[in-house]
């Protein structure tokens, strides 16, 4: 459960009941979604490119399954192509070219269990833009085993800002939290302080 870990909530029922009663509710950002199709929420983030294409072939009937998910990643590895990535954040030009993934993230962990943004804060009305500049399956391979681990910022080919809003002006696959879109464009927006949830140390 990446947003119970990324904010402290306890899975255990008892531990996240006595939380519930006793705790104090915080403000939370959400990221609003926008395609030509459709206008959602999330809250852990939005995926563009490799991740989200492997995640559009994925059949578990939940999120949770692992077999299925290495299976999707595996299948879509051996189609992989890089995709042309558009991306302007806050109005200016961060990124234009081959990349393989864009990550647009508001908690640090997206996926299963991948720390693809560990400096994320959920509440300060910014969300980190990271794309991860691989064209072979090797360098691809290479940079999601370190954002697994969280250690991919520093690596050659992965760049990242942080803004209010992002425009994905290509065309590509796009999740947002677990939910495909299908292959599109979008423009996400921090809506900040969008939820209120309980969690340890919270302020009210």
């Amino acid at each position: 459960n990446n947003i119970a870990r990324a904010l402290g909530i306890p899975v255990d029922w008892d531990a996240a009941a006595e939380l519930a009663v006793r705790g104090r509710p915080a403000a939370v950002d959400a990221l609003e979604v926008v395609t030509p199709e459709r206008r959602l929420f999330a809250l852990e983030g939005v995926s563009a490119g490799f991740h989200a294409a492997a995640r559009h072939r994925y059949r578990g009937e939940n999120s949770a399954d692992l077999a299925q998910g290495v299976r999707a990643l595996v299948s879509e590895l051996a189609a992989f192509r890089p995709h042309h990535v558009a991306l302007r954040a806050d109005g200016a030009r961060v990124f234009e070219g081959p990349a393989a993934q864009v990550f647009l993230s508001n908690l640090p962990l997206f996926g299963f269990g991948f720390q693809v943004d560990p400096m994320a804060d959920h509440a300060d009305g910014r969300l980190e833009a990271i794309v991860l500049d691989a064209r072979t399956r090797r360098h691809v391979v290479r940079l999601l085993a370190a954002a697994r681990q969280g250690t991919h910022l520093d690596r050659e080919g992965v760049r990242w800002s942080r803004a209010t809003r992002v425009q994905i002006e290509s065309r590509l696959p796009l999740v947002a939290d677990a939910q495909p879109l299908g292959v599109t464009t979008a423009t996400v927006t921090v809506a900040a302080g969008r939820l209120r949830l309980i969690a340890p140390g919270a302020g009210s």
